[in-house]
């Protein structure tokens, strides 16, 4: 989305009765960004259908776990997995919901992953506008709610050419901070009659009172689309039409939802009805994700789940929550009194974002800005959200999210789809010199399957937008989509300005027994580290750092603390570091060795001594004299009972016949 789009939009209030459902300023907000990408972007015609490729790609969704398989996925919104970790992280905080609710939020308790082939239809509107292709393979966003496409302006897309599709746009940041290097997604699956919701609107409690209504039914601003769209047998007469009056049908192939296969065995075909399919979904319930059992309830035993944890759990820490003016007080039911407990809740001022006036800019130790279990803590820590996003991952089947920091399966890495388009640059990088580049921009489908724009740091005449772009992995390169390409030109050779990495032209050596003790050598080890989907480079340079600077140091490589540091220090591509502040995170896991002799020469005894270097504390040098005093004690008196025990032996020389005759 251009940076004109990026509109910042109020945290959604969400009705009870519906769970996907979005507030109108959201709503609004939505549909603005939408509208202004349409009017923004680069104007790029969509190829026949037929002959657009077929993208593999995962799709998330937070929802109940007794809805899974019940119904489709069309005319639904999913995520990509840091998109829908952004939405879960609003799901459960607690503010602005009911106290005396009976589960979280919409009832969703499930989070899942679901493979989707996309090939998108052409788009050509009125054969005069050509519409935009988004991320190279998608069409325009459409927000649902309650099956019904709140975006009035699409309507014109679907009643020509186009029928249905995929569509896609940047998720909001919504306070969950999460870099430009791994952006998150939104996604819409078109379906039949997108212009209608499933259910007649307003929905109305037994009493008749209205409980929620749509945006597109509201009689009293003149929008009176409330019927429920009907079937395609029978479908209700105002649900949209194509160009040959027919209702617009669904973009989810006949037979496209594979219940059997995790990858769909079908492929769409590009066609108006035939945009995507879908497989077997693969699922985690949130309770196992935040680890709830492992909170104590009623007294000690483990807690059962969400719902035992909210009413019985022990931590009086967990029995409070935010007031709206910021204040911390009691998690009480306004109904009964009674106390609970909270899963997630956060400074009013940090909602929407983590500067500003929000707490966690304080850098007093006393100042708190949220609250919850572990799982959800450090919102506002980039390092805590891509812990979060990998835990997710690998909880819903991606082996390698936690140790090689891949948060795409290797299905969808493998499948190496390219991101070029006949007749576009918007993946291809900028040419200078007629044969060199300028380092972007270049797309990838590392970080969600979705194409990308990146680029290449430390390249020279990068474009001046080009921080509006995330940074490429660093195999960027090597892909099918690169790897003939010109090279950027590095403006140097220093591995910390991080081009020469790419095209693998740095000084020095990625040797971690070898390598400089500096900022070059760290950004070596980065590189390093992802080449081998291995943290243990990063922690042999740790060690050797250390090591210079006090010998005696060392950093233990079994040790958890150390081993999430170091992974923390790389990842798929370059960071920028202060090599500062790994030095100081490498001296604070640093614990100190020594080698002491006893009193005889044969025998020495190595002791490490763990904790803050700085040498032994006086209790563990007493211990080891004592220790010492009753080895040498016990060693006399065994020497002296030795020699009041010993037999007189007969002279070498001694015939042993004499001894026997004598003796007898």
């Amino acid at each position: 989305i251009p940076p004109a789009c990026q509109i910042r939009s109020p945290h959604p209030k969400l009705p009870k009765t519906h769970k996907l459902a979005m507030n109108d300023s959201r709503r609004r907000a939505q549909s603005a960004i939408s509208l202004c990408a349409m009017l923004s972007m680069p104007i790029l015609k969509f190829a026949a259908g037929a002959d657009n490729k077929v993208v593999m790609l995962d799709m998330y969704r937070a929802m109940a776990k007794s809805d899974i398989g019940q119904y489709p996925l069309e005319n639904d919104n999913l995520a990509s997995l840091a998109g829908v970790l952004k939405y879960l992280a609003n799901v459960v905080r607690e503010e602005g919901q009911d106290a005396n609710r009976e589960g979280r939020s919409k009832g969703i308790d499930t989070v899942i992953r679901t493979r989707v082939k996309v090939k998108n239809p052409s788009f050509d509107l009125d054969n005069a506008a050509q519409y935009k292709r988004l991320h190279t393979d998608f069409g325009p966003y459409a927000v649902f709610d309650y099956g019904q496409s709140v975006n009035e302006e699409l309507d014109v897309v679907y009643s020509h050419e186009a029928g249905n599709w995929v569509g896609i746009q940047a998720a909001p940041d919504w306070g969950s901070l999460f870099e430009k290097r791994e952006p998150s997604f939104w996604f819409s699956l078109g379906g039949f009659c997108p212009n209608l919701p499933w259910k007649p609107m307003p929905l109305k409690d037994k009493s008749g009172a209205v409980l929620y209504s749509t945006p597109r039914c509201d009689k009293a601003n003149k929008k009176d689309l409330c019927e429920a769209k009907g079937t395609t047998d029978k479908p209700d007469a105002k649900c949209l039409k194509d160009a040959s009056e027919k209702p617009i049908l669904s973009g989810l192939c006949a037979d496209g939802a594979d219940s059997d296969n995790e990858t769909p065995e079908k492929d769409p075909t590009g066609e108006a009805t035939c945009a995507y399919t879908y497989g077997k979904p693969v699922s985690v319930d949130l309770d196992d994700l935040v680890e709830i059992q492992k909170q104590e309830c009623g007294g000690g035993r483990p807690c059962k789940d969400w719902a035992d944890f909210r009413a019985n759990c022990d931590d009086p820490n967990l029995k409070r929550v935010f007031s709206k003016d910021g204040t911390i007080v009691s998690a009480v039911s306004p109904v009964d009194g009674k106390p609970f407990c909270v899963e997630y809740s956060i400074h009013p001022d940090c909602v929407e974002s983590c500067s500003g006036k929000c707490p966690y800019l304080d850098s007093r130790e006393d100042v708190e800005y949220e609250i919850g279990l572990p799982y959800w803590k450090g919102r506002c820590s980039d390092k805590s959200n891509q812990k979060r996003v990998e835990k997710l991952g690998f909880a819903l089947g991606l082996a390698k999210a936690e140790e090689a920091h891949e948060i795409v399966h290797e299905d969808v890495l493998k499948a190496a789809t390219t991101c070029l388009v006949e007749g576009s640059n918007i993946c291809t990088p900028n040419i200078f010199d007629d044969k060199n580049s300028v380092g972007g921009p270049y797309c990838s489908r590392a970080y969600s399957g979705v194409c990308w724009l990146c680029y290449i740091p430390g390249s020279v005449n990068l474009p001046s937008d080009a921080a509006e772009y995330g940074v490429c992995p660093f195999d960027i390169l090597s892909h099918p989509d690169y790897k003939d390409a010109p090279s950027p030109v590095c403006s140097s050779k220093k591995a910390s300005e991080g081009c020469c990495l790419y095209t693998n032209t740095c000084d020095g050596t990625d040797d971690p027994a070898e390598a400089s003790l500096d900022a070059d050598g760290l950004a070596l080890m980065q590189k390093k580290c992802f080449t081998e989907k291995s943290s243990t480079p990063m922690l042999t340079f740790m060690n050797r750092y250390v090591a210079s600077k006090n010998p005696a140091w060392m950093v233990e490589s079994k040790d958890k603390q150390a081993i999430d540091k170091a992974y923390g220090f790389w990842r798929n591509s370059f960071l920028t570091i202060d090599f500062a502040d790994f030095s100081e995170a490498a001296e604070g896991l640093a614990i100190e060795y020594k080698v002491t002799s006893t009193s005889k020469p044969e025998t020495t005894t190595t002791t490490v001594e763990p904790g803050k270097p700085g040498g032994a504390q006086p209790w563990v040098v007493a211990v080891i004299l004592i220790g010492v005093i009753v080895l040498a004690t016990a060693c006399y008196f065994f020497v002296v009972f030795s020699k009041r025990q010993q037999v007189t032996l007969p002279p070498p020389e001694q015939d042993v016949l004499e001894l026997r005759a004598g003796a007898v």
